[in-house]
């Protein structure tokens, strides 16, 4: 079982889809480490659900205006049942 991380205790592997938390909402997103002018740092991309699925690293957007808390690995997706495979 997955459990919530502090980003104060370290950001998830860039680009793989999280769940993350302000402490009050939930969302889907990417973190993303930026060197630009001298500085750099973590941002979050955020997901657009209007956009795709959330395994679809496209369907993020960047700002630096995110400010989580907290993220969580998703879950592993359901293996396939065998009661559903086509004959």
């Amino acid at each position: 079982m997955s459990k919530w991380n502090n980003t104060s205790d370290g950001f998830p592997t860039t680009k793989i889809p999280v769940l993350v938390s302000d402490g009050t909402r939930i969302y889907a997103a990417l973190a993303v480490w930026v060197e630009a002018d001298e500085c750099a740092g973590w941002l979050w991309e955020v997901m657009d659900f209007c956009q795709g699925p959330i395994n679809d690293i496209g369907s993020y957007c960047c700002d630096d205006d995110y400010q989580f808390e907290y993220w969580m690995s998703l879950p592993e997706p359901p293996q396939e049942d065998p009661r559903y495979e086509e004959s």
